[in-house]
């Protein structure tokens, strides 16, 4: 816990330590707030609450969360950069583009045309028969 107070002090400075205090434990014991963030975040990795820290930098919030919040960012369930709780379709990596397999505006203006051509003749084609 000591290490989670000392990392999300550092991003939001006194705004977290005033909100729940300045540090985890008090002597030996964990603080009340500590306990009940303890107990919050019963369950979750290691991993799992590096993500919520690093969700705690890139969401640009002034404010520290609310334990329900950091759970959720823990989680990846908090909201995006375009107010979702989710990634759109067109932003998931799987669907982006790779580099390597993108088109030069050549190999793309080729490719245009030979669509255009099989279109056109396909549609010659069906006139024809009308």
């Amino acid at each position: 816990m000591s290490n989670l107070w000392e990392r999300m002090g550092h991003i939001f400075g006194h705004k977290f330590t005033s909100a729940y205090g300045e540090m985890a434990y008090d002597g030996n014991n964990l603080t009340e707030a500590a306990r009940t963030w303890a107990s919050g975040l019963r369950g979750l990795t290691g991993e799992q609450i590096a993500n919520g820290l690093r969700e705690c930098v890139n969401c640009g919030a002034s404010w520290p969360p609310t334990l329900p919040e950091f759970v959720k960012m823990c989680k990846g369930e908090g909201e995006n950069e375009f107010g979702l709780n989710y990634v759109p379709e067109y932003h998931r990596e799987e669907n982006r583009v790779k580099p390597e397999n993108r088109l030069s505006s050549t190999e793309r203006d080729k490719h245009r045309k030979e669509v255009s051509a099989k279109g056109m003749a396909g549609l010659k084609a069906v006139l024809r028969r009308g």
